[in-house]
């Protein structure tokens, strides 16, 4: 896919406060939405741009039919197909894996993605896989009180389906560097989803 996935459930909460210090969770969010109408999220700015953020649970499941979750060895794939060297495929680190600026190929080439237009050294994409990754940000549950959206023209994360122990595998585009990160991470985030087709 060459835009984030927007598909919401029609009786989607969202975050639902049900009293001062306890909240609700779906598990699909848009960014900077706290309300819990469906209607009114699908006509906010942040969901026309960035479609919704998704926990692992979710992202693993809402796929059209015949398109899945891409693996870890999926993303791999695509990025020693756009140049990443061998030996930095399977590393967790952002620094060690920018060989052949395989961010640069799948960020938005708009420097309104990436932060905003007056910030200086913002490292834009040339979107030359035509991936089109714009920085969506994340929804984080740091606890049953305290919830977060951030990092809005900063970073790109998409879920990947696998799992490393109790955590799960990621990637990251950052607003500052032509790499892409992989991470492992747990449920408490939501992220971006693009799915892939399957192999017929």
């Amino acid at each position: 896919m060459a835009e984030n996935l927007a598909y919401m459930p029609v009786d989607n909460q969202f975050i639902r406060q049900i009293s001062k210090k306890r909240f609700s969770y779906s598990g699909v969010y848009v960014y900077n939405y706290t309300g819990n109408s469906v209607v009114e999220a699908t006509e906010t700015e942040e969901y026309k741009k960035y479609g919704c953020l998704y926990n692992w649970d979710y992202a693993n499941t809402l796929c059209p039919q015949d398109w899945h979750l891409p693996s870890d060895q999926e993303w791999k794939d695509l990025e020693k197909f756009l140049g990443m060297p061998i030996e930095q495929l399977n590393k967790y680190t952002l620094a060690e894996r920018s060989g052949g600026e395989v961010g640069s190929h799948l960020k938005s080439s708009s420097a309104s993605d990436w932060w905003w237009d007056q910030v200086p050294n913002v490292l834009v994409g040339d979107n030359s896989s035509g991936f089109n990754a714009i920085a969506a940000g994340k929804f984080y549950e740091t606890s049953r009180t305290y919830l977060q959206f951030n990092w809005e023209g900063q970073d790109a994360i998409f879920w990947t389906s696998s799992q490393e122990g109790s955590e799960f595998i990621a990637r990251d585009l950052k607003y500052g560097s032509h790499g892409i990160a992989r991470w492992t991470v747990d449920q408490k985030n939501a992220f971006s989803v693009r799915c892939v087709k399957n192999d017929i």
